[in-house]
């Protein structure tokens, strides 16, 4: 048995992208940073982001993405099957892509400050999750 599983939780780094294919077909594109917090031997800490592009085809999913206040900055949650491809550049190298192909999507709105906590409207997380199997908009 196979398995190709990935599973990732971090930020948005932009305004998720809704692309067509040359055959209609409706897309969502989105990249999302990872970091790992690392603890150096002086007491200092480091950083590492690493960028995950994110490619979201089941259409019922695209559709609910569509309809919901997404943004840059807000947490996402991602999982689906980790695909390579490998093509070449307009002069010729070869170059390799990495993306996940996404079957369930969750974002959560960021927190405010403390002190705009207070302002802000208790009802305001917006969850946007859905199996890509579940979502039926025949």
């Amino acid at each position: 048995m196979d398995i190709n599983q990935i599973t990732i939780c971090g930020r948005l780094g932009s305004d998720i992208e809704f692309k067509s294919t040359s055959n209609g077909k409706t897309f969502a594109v989105a990249s999302v940073a990872t970091n790992l917090r690392r603890k150096q031997q002086d007491g200092s800490y480091s950083e590492d982001t690493t960028w995950h592009k994110v490619n979201i085809w089941a259409a019922g999913l695209v559709e609910l993405l569509g309809k919901r206040d997404i943004s840059k900055g807000d947490i996402a949650y991602a999982q689906g099957r980790l695909k390579v491809d490998k093509y070449q550049d307009k002069n010729g190298v070869d170059k390799t892509g990495v993306s996940i192909e996404v079957d369930t999507w969750g974002t959560f709105k960021t927190m405010p400050k403390p002190a705009a906590r207070a302002a802000a409207p208790q009802n305001g997380a917006d969850v946007a999750t859905a199996p890509a199997e579940a979502v039926s908009w025949d």
